[in-house]
């Protein structure tokens, strides 16, 4: 299946508190992936999101590390279960599956199987869950039709903004502008590659790679430790902090300096995560001669 194709249409589930369920589809196919922020699931859901996380399906509960892989009957109420027993309390992002043919308990267990299959050879979290072999078996009945679904979800995923990569590998190597991209972004990648940006601010500090996927956070960065709660009275913002924030648990020393390169989507959240304040990547990090990201886009340099 060429999956370059592929058209995909968003829909948003809300609630009266804030909290957003995010519904991707593809529209040659039935798949739907559906991406919910921990703090939606531990609001007061409403009916429509109710309704649209108790189907069947494939669930990943997933963090800046670590990730599960699940399957339900009915995947909110599964949700609920790994909240009351807390087995799973460290993810913060969760990703529901379904299909609108309803998936058998044949399909299940060859998704699952394949799904933990492709997050563990992609090596970029830590699987939580351990295969069930016997479910191989399941899957070796109609590979092809699993392969399409997997290729389905897979495109999802890689589609949502800061979304969790949970099946492709980490590719940290000069970047290389793809075919589809436009004159734009090629000239902007050329202009960044090879170059490494500094930042140094309110007692942190760091250095910055553009990468195929994203901004390398290189190893060795220094964060602050902030009481953004009370320093930032912007209830949205605490929210991107917390977030930001998040790439960076149990990849800290003692000395809160990262640990190893972390990748990021925009240069912006580095920045956030290190500074714990809102902060405009563009203009943060700089080049040996003082240029920022901005003036590379700008072409001023």
């Amino acid at each position: 299946m060429d999956t370059q194709n592929i058209k995909t249409t968003v829909n948003i589930y809300s609630n009266s508190t804030g909290g957003s369920i995010t519904h991707y589809s593809v529209r040659e196919w039935t798949v739907d992936v559906y991406a919910v922020q921990r703090f939606v699931l531990e609001s007061k859901l409403s009916k429509e999101q109710k309704e649209a996380l108790s189907q069947s399906g494939i669930y990943i509960l997933v963090n800046e590390e670590q990730a599960y892989i699940g399957q339900s009957q009915n995947i909110l109420k599964r949700w609920q279960d790994h909240f009351r027993d807390g087995d799973k309390d460290w993810f913060d992002c969760a990703y529901a599956i379904t299909d609108l043919r309803k998936f058998s308990a044949t399909d299940l267990n060859a998704l699952e199987y394949l799904f933990w299959e492709k997050a563990t050879e992609a090596g970029r979290f830590e699987i939580e869950n351990v295969n069930d072999i016997n479910k191989k078996s399941d899957y070796l009945k109609d590979e092809n039709f699993y392969n399409i679904v997997f290729s389905n979800v897979n495109l999802l995923l890689n589609s949502i903004y800061r979304g969790h990569r949970v099946f492709d590998k980490i590719n940290t190597e000069n970047t290389q502008t793809p075919n589809n991209n436009s004159q734009e972004e090629t000239s902007l990648n050329e202009r960044l590659q090879d170059k490494i940006f500094k930042m140094e601010q309110s007692g942190c500090s760091g250095q910055l790679k553009k990468v195929k996927e994203g901004w390398l956070l290189l190893k060795g960065a220094q964060a602050i430790k902030r009481d953004y709660e009370n320093f930032v009275k912007n209830e949205n913002a605490k929210k991107g902090i917390y977030y930001s924030r998040a790439y960076l648990n149990n990849k800290l020393d003692e000395n809160l300096k990262t640990t190893e390169d972390i990748l990021f989507s925009s240069p912006s959240t580095p920045a956030v995560a290190l500074m714990q304040q809102n902060a405009n990547g563009w203009t943060i990090w700089k080049d040996e001669n003082g240029k920022t990201l901005d003036d590379y886009r700008q072409g001023n340099f």
